[in-house]
């Protein structure tokens, strides 16, 4: 079991569970796909847990909840589904487990709202559907609560979650770039979440490959370049989450995603194929 960190050990990334418990390698994460894998390909997958990082956003909008409280979500949903399959039959499923993300999240960056809202959020957006598509992922506030201690457990009470806001306001400000800047950083730092890269990569590492990559478009590569060699990072890395972005990039140049009905198909595809066998 874990609890929750103390201040200042939440302060400090290199004393932090986030850390300690749950950076993950490409092979863990391809482990923790394996169980969807034999139901969709790859893409699929990705692209249906784009769609939740989207309506994790939706959701967000209607309680009018700040965009770390969805970052925070997003890690969770990510977090629990590298323990869960999505396809496990009486799982209460991703359409559901995505509002209880959110609603502990929204406590722990403590932007308090009640189970009820959420669930009220969560017909909402259903009923704005045109098409129904989503009718059946409301959720009642006793599902929601029981899904909450639900999460708790499979995130074993390890709640603080770190993000690289903080750490690419403190670069932009060391390197004396404009606000721009910045501000296309910061849009690609909330793109990160649609990507696995902040289970596999720290978050001052992503800052400074976000940093990187904004930092060449606007040219200022001969500023961003030096800095990042004063720093002793890891250069290796650092291209590779600039490759994943730019990868996400050219695949979803608008950033989009999947609609409602596709969505509906691709989790029916992950249901039916674990359909209990007649018998069993």
């Amino acid at each position: 079991g874990g609890g929750a960190e103390s201040g200042a050990m939440s302060a400090n990334w290199w004393h932090s569970s986030h850390r300690k418990h749950f950076m993950k390698t490409a092979s863990d994460l391809r482990k923790a796909e394996a169980a969807d894998l034999q139901h969709l390909c790859h893409k699929d997958l990705f692209d249906l847990r784009n769609f939740f990082v989207d309506y994790l956003n939706e959701l967000a909008t209607h309680l009018k909840l700040r965009q770390r409280v969805v970052a925070t979500a997003s890690v969770y949903f990510r977090r629990f589904y590298c323990r869960n399959a999505m396809s496990v039959r009486d799982a209460a499923g991703p359409a559901k487990v995505a509002p209880a993300c959110l609603y502990l999240a929204a406590k722990v960056e403590e932007c308090n709202v009640h189970a009820h809202q959420v669930c009220s959020a969560a017909k909402k957006a259903c009923d704005m559907d045109r098409h129904r598509h989503r009718r059946e992922w409301g959720l009642e506030v006793n599902e929601m609560l029981d899904l909450e201690l639900l999460l708790l457990q499979e995130l074993q009470f390890y709640l603080v979650v770190f993000h690289p806001y903080r750490d690419l306001v403190r670069y932009v400000e060391e390197l004396s770039l404009d606000y721009q800047i910045l501000e296309d950083a910061w849009l690609m730092a909330n793109d990160t979440y649609r990507t696995d890269l902040c289970l596999l990569f720290p978050p001052y590492l992503i800052a400074l490959g976000v940093l990187y990559t904004v930092g060449h478009a606007h040219g200022k590569g001969q500023v961003v370049g030096p800095y990042l060699a004063e720093t002793h990072v890891d250069e290796k890395e650092i291209r590779q989450i600039c490759m994943e972005m730019l990868n996400f990039y050219n695949q979803y140049p608008q950033r989009q995603s999947l609609s409602s009905k596709q969505a509906v198909q691709l989790l029916s595809c992950l249901g039916a194929a674990s359909e209990p066998t007649a018998g069993k």
